[in-house]
């Protein structure tokens, strides 16, 4: 009977500990800011605040404040639903999900990306999107481009279509598909295609 009583417990407490807070309030009543939209293998989710990792399924719900990472083998597409942009994530990708009262931001840690921004009808009347990365902040005008860490931790940053803006303190550069470039903690290195 002790036995049962101890077992019991456990149960409901963990029961109530971690699927309690997805139920009441988890996301403060906030509307989701994005939605995985496609995933090869296994694509997991974790509020910043928790420990635990959990795998997440096509069509769900991402919020801010959440991050989402790709395992090694697994690719993942997001949908941002305010600025109507793709975001694909290459295997072993790391990005956190950010709302401030600048706008919608998604916070590039680790791996690969691509960005698709909405084009003509799709982008009328839908804010934009930020990227940030180290101490650089990469605002997209409609652009399509690339990032990806390499070994030394510095960014490299592809446009493929349309114009961004990459600020890095106070100093702002205007990046289109001419242009490549490598953000890292010293700066901001340019080179043409």
């Amino acid at each position: 009977a002790v036995a049962l009583i101890i077992s019991s417990g456990c149960f409901i407490g963990t029961t109530i500990l971690f699927d309690g807070p997805q139920n009441t309030g988890r996301h403060n009543d906030k509307p989701p800011m994005a939605r995985l939209q496609g995933a090869v293998n296994e694509v997991q989710r974790k509020p910043l605040k928790r420990v635990i990792w959990e795998s997440i399924n096509k069509n769900e719900d991402l919020y801010p404040g959440e991050a989402v990472r790709t395992a090694p083998n697994a690719e993942a597409q997001l949908y941002i639903n305010k600025t109507k942009t793709t975001v694909r994530l290459d295997p072993d990708s790391l990005v956190v999900l950010e709302e401030t009262e600048k706008g919608l931001c998604l916070d590039f840690l680790q791996g690969n990306l691509f960005v698709q921004s909405a084009q003509g009808a799709d982008a009328k009347g839908s804010e934009t999107l930020t990227l940030k990365t180290g101490n650089g902040e990469i605002k997209l005008k409609s652009a399509d481009l690339s990032l990806s860490k390499n070994k030394n931790g510095n960014v490299d940053l592809e446009v493929h279509r349309g114009e961004a803006e990459l600020a890095q303190g106070t100093k702002k550069t205007a990046l289109n598909k001419d242009k490549r470039a490598e953000v890292s903690a010293t700066g901001v290195s340019i080179s043409n295609d």
